[in-house]
């Protein structure tokens, strides 16, 4: 069965509809012939309340049973008909009042029985008319005028109402549930039979919202089990947080070229791979929560806190400033900055910007859509994040009362996450002379991702990747050292084109090219990690080392905060100084054919010579 347009969701948790709607309360003179009339017990009552560990809960009569009608005598037998005498009429008048938008005009209004009246036409029944409850075309109409009014969304008004007005209703001996989580359900017992106001007293964390129930009926205890119709003695928590996610909309690897080069709706792959200085569009996507119970105002709002790295961009197009919409039961609207929410802008210190809805939120529909659009550029090395909170209220009796939340829609799922973080990683080079650790200064060296030669900007022998630089090849210092920074997950070929400075010379016939994979990885085969993987040169004169010179395997796996992998490459004087391994004993072994080769046509030569001086 639906609950109405109008209606919100929870704070917490979720009031069942089938529980809420329901409870079969009808008038006196409903029942029919073949009905049996049930024993009524002065605590025979009960209320199971289910779902929604951890929480404590109080309970307030507001109307008492009887007479119960069943279809048998049976503990399942079903229920034809409750009839209801109110406890506290003045103050159910009260509440229905407020809810109704006056005393009701029709003549089953009944002043001193009101919660007869409340149980026939905001329950879902009309008198003897039991099929209304059925009748949906009307379920969640707050303009309804019909003869039907099977929740007209005033029941929400009305719980609210008994339960945060001045004068609240007093609430019996704290028959309370175990806080302690427990792992069955909460059976309230020893209850005069009647219906009840059931309130969250939880002290921490989200509270359900009030909630109306009708306890067991009868000394059987009916519940209707059998058929789970008109379901009394029965409700059901089912956890609702609120909710908050993110994902990447746009990506621009090239911010020089924002139109043509600019990727809608990029893959993961693709946006954990952008390099540093790459443009993102970010949509926050939040959910309107349940303010059901909150009648005096709901604090909620969407805040974005990230790190340093991260700077708020808008402009050149597509990278516009932020635009704000509402998915309101279907219809889509942009808000306006300080009429439908407040816009708190990163200040000194504090890098976190907020949208606050509190002034609107309680008048959309629960379940609507809040999304956020926004772009940001990735601007410095490292591990960069931007994460989405909410701020919202979780205590009905006191709005003001506040968490803040990091939910997640799909933990399992990084492209929707209320967290997306963003790594770049650096290639630490050293230039050495084979056989010694002198470093050679003036080795220069171009990178490519793919086809493509990267630029960088300089800053000492400390290059970043930057796609509007303008330095196109990196050079050791004075060390024999250099740092390729922001780098993406991905290959990247590095090609000796000038070598070091040393007396004797460099071989300028040794010039390595290798490649190094950047990829995620696992330690231990459990932890998240980088895997930095080395393909060789043809010399076999690279290396991975563990930073202090010593040799590593080609491929290495750091933990997840280490983003730097060593690599040493070295020069050689001449040819002889090749290692006899590899690609290098290959060209050293033909060397040595074509030196040989050589040395027998000398010796022809020279022979012929001989002997045609000899025939002289």
């Amino acid at each position: 069965m639906k609950l109405g347009k109008g209606l919100r969701g929870a704070a917490a948790m979720v009031l069942s509809a089938a529980t809420l709607l329901a409870l079969g309360v009808t008038g006196v003179g409903s029942a029919n012939a073949a009905d049996h009339d049930q024993t009524i017990g002065a605590n025979d009552g009960q209320i199971t309340i289910t779902g929604g560990k951890g929480h404590t809960f109080e309970v307030s009569r507001l109307a008492t049973y009887t007479n119960v009608a069943a279809d048998g005598d049976t503990a399942t037998s079903n229920i034809t008909g409750i009839a209801v005498t109110t406890d506290n009429a003045t103050r159910v008048v009260q509440a229905v009042t407020y809810a109704n938008g006056g005393v009701p005009t029709d003549a089953a209004w009944d002043s001193a029985n009101p919660m007869n009246w409340v149980a026939q036409n905001w329950l879902g029944y009309t008198g003897t008319d039991s099929t209304s409850s059925s009748d949906t075309a009307n379920l969640g109409d707050p303009d309804n005028t019909t003869a039907k009014k099977p929740y007209s969304g005033k029941l929400r008004n009305f719980v609210t109402d008994l339960t945060t007005a001045a004068t609240t209703i007093t609430y019996a001996s704290a028959t309370q549930s175990d806080s302690a989580a427990p792992a069955t359900d909460r059976i309230i017992t020893g209850l005069t039979e009647g219906i009840y106001v059931v309130k969250d007293t939880t002290a921490t964390g989200n509270r359900a919202i009030p909630m109306l129930v009708g306890t067991t009926a009868g000394s059987n205890q009916l519940t209707n089990s059998s058929t789970k119709t008109n379901m009394v003695g029965k409700i059901e928590l089912k956890q609702k947080d609120v909710t908050v996610s993110k994902a990447v909309t746009k990506l621009n690897t090239n911010p020089s070229d924002p139109g043509t080069a600019t990727i809608s709706s990029p893959t993961e792959a693709q946006w954990k791979s952008a390099p540093l200085n790459s443009m993102f569009g970010f949509r926050i996507t939040a959910k309107v929560p349940m303010t059901t119970g909150f009648k005096n105002g709901y604090t909620f709002k969407v805040k974005d806190t990230p790190t340093a790295g991260f700077t708020l961009q808008d402009s050149p197009a597509p990278f516009a400033a932020p635009v704000v919409k509402i998915d309101n039961n279907g219809t889509v609207s942009t808000l306006t900055a300080g009429t439908d929410y407040t816009y708190t802008a990163p200040s000194g210190s504090d890098l976190s910007f907020t949208y606050d809805f509190s002034n609107s939120v309680l008048k959309w529909s629960y379940d609507s859509t809040i999304t956020i659009d926004y772009t940001m550029k990735l601007s410095a090395t490292g591990d960069q994040s931007n994460k989405a909170t909410v701020i919202h209220s979780v205590d009905p009796s006191n709005p003001s009362t506040t968490t803040e939340t990091t939910p997640n829609v799909d933990p399992t799922d990084p492209t929707h996450n209320s967290e997306i973080v963003l790594s770049t990683y650096t290639i630490n080079l050293t230039n050495v002379l084979k056989g010694t650790s002198t470093g050679l200064p003036g080795a220069q060296f171009t990178v490519k991702n793919g086809s493509a030669d990267l630029k960088f900007t300089q800053d000492g022998s400390t290059y970043t990747y930057d796609p509007s630089g303008t330095v196109t090849s990196v050079t050791t210092g004075a060390d024999g050292k250099l740092v390729v920074a922001g780098l993406s997950q991905g290959t990247f070929t590095f090609t000796q084109t000038t070598v070091g400075t040393h007396n004797p010379s460099i071989s300028e016939a040794v010039k390595p090219t290798f490649k190094i994979e950047i990829a995620p990885g696992t330690t231990s085969g459990t932890t998240p990690g980088t895997k930095f993987t080395l393909t060789q040169d043809v010399w076999h004169l690279t290396t991975v080392t563990d930073g202090t010179g010593s040799p590593t395997p080609s491929t290495t796996v750091k933990d997840s905060t280490d983003k730097n992998v060593a690599i040493q490459v070295l020069s050689v004087t001449s040819l002889a100084s090749l290692p006899l391994t590899g690609g290098a004993g290959i060209i050293l072994l033909v060397a040595l054919v074509v030196l040989c080769a050589a040395i027998v046509v000398v010796t022809s030569v020279a022979r012929r010579r001989n002997m045609a001086s000899a025939r002289k």
